[in-house]
């Protein structure tokens, strides 16, 4: 019975860290405002909040950006390598800001482990597009036929 305990805590203490999973945390993603024809740049700050671990590679995706009056197409984005716990990761990414309705403009952006999406974070961002005048008139000429 001492040899089987013995082996099952041998056991139990070389599996443990591979056991040792990190969490993803999206720490914040501000709204952005922007005009038609623009680029939007979003900046995503993510932590892992296990202590003592690492996270090899959290992949990121993001819903459509919804309106009231439409749609806009949701962004690629790159993935962070090596998220190590108590050194959280900045990732940017940006998007072309359609000539669209002016409004807000929703997504929800999942941040999560690769090989693991148990293992995730999710958050809202906005973009809000601005109204632009789309003609302006540079001169006027009053002549008469």
């Amino acid at each position: 019975m001492k040899n089987i305990l013995t082996s099952l805590i041998i056991f139990l203490a070389i599996l443990s860290p591979v056991l040792a999973v990190g969490q993803v945390d999206i720490i914040s993603l501000p709204s952005i405002t922007a005009n038609p024809g623009d680029t939007a740049t979003f900046e995503i700050n993510v932590a892992n909040t296990a202590a003592g671990t690492t996270i090899p590679t959290v992949s990121f995706a993001s819903s459509n950006l919804a309106g009231s009056k439409g749609t806009i197409t949701a962004p690629g984005i790159t993935s962070i390598t090596n998220l190590i716990s108590g050194t959280p990761q900045v990732r940017q990414f940006t998007l072309n800001v359609p000539f669209t309705y002016a409004g807000t403009y929703t997504a929800t952006l999942t941040a999560s482990e690769a090989g693991n999406t148990a293992n995730k974070d999710t958050m809202a961002y906005e973009l809000t597009v601005n109204s632009v005048n789309s003609l302006d008139v540079l001169t006027v000429s009053e002549t008469t036929a």
